[in-house]
């Protein structure tokens, strides 16, 4: 679930073997992995690391969301040919996307659905909504377990892709399932 992984001893950054061997990548593709050097990194690496980019006062969400991260750890394959996105054999992450504008209320009623039936299983939630009410202005969720951060509403689109797009860590929660709830809310199934 964490934003940042802090590899604290230098020898592991140049063997992969290691690496590969402690799963980092497989359990939070999205997570960005900082070596510390004797213990000491720069503070930016942590610090800096939400939404909102202080340098450029603005939002960065690919930088955040990392949805690309996620989408390519669940279409690449180990020698084993297992699910390299599968933690164990009970976590789980994943994106879900959507085109079109959202109506905000079926938005709203999906994650309240997911929340109160499932919210022990998810582990996180972040993503960028397009509503239907306001397409020109995304709301941002953010969520661990069943617990929301209140949503926030960005002034403007950070790049050119609209798409709403929500990356979903769970545990013990089928991810089709999760996919079928999204799409009848989002309309995408009768």
């Amino acid at each position: 679930m964490a934003d940042r992984i802090v590899l604290s001893k230098p020898e592991m950054q140049n063997n992969k073997e290691m690496l590969d061997n402690l799963r980092l990548s497989r359990l939070n593709p999205a997570a960005p992995q900082i070596c510390s050097d004797n213990g000491t990194f720069p503070p930016a690496g942590l610090f800096d690391c939400g939404l909102y980019n202080p340098e450029t006062k603005s939002a960065d969400v690919a930088g955040w969301l990392r949805e690309e991260a996620v989408a390519a750890a669940n279409n690449t394959n180990d020698h084993h040919h297992h699910d390299v996105n599968r933690h164990d054999a009970s976590i789980r992450a994943f994106t879900l996307t959507h085109d079109q504008p959202v109506e905000a209320d079926a938005m709203q009623m999906f994650l309240d659905l997911l929340r109160s039936a499932h919210g022990p299983r998810l582990l996180r939630i972040k993503g960028i909504i397009q509503t239907a009410e306001n397409p020109q202005q995304p709301v941002v969720i953010h969520a661990v377990q069943h617990i929301f951060h209140p949503l926030a509403t960005l002034s403007e689109w950070p790049d050119e892709d609209h798409r709403t797009r929500l990356v979903i860590i769970t545990r013990d929660l089928d991810t089709v399932f999760v996919q079928r709830l999204f799409d009848a809310f989002t309309g995408r199934i009768a």
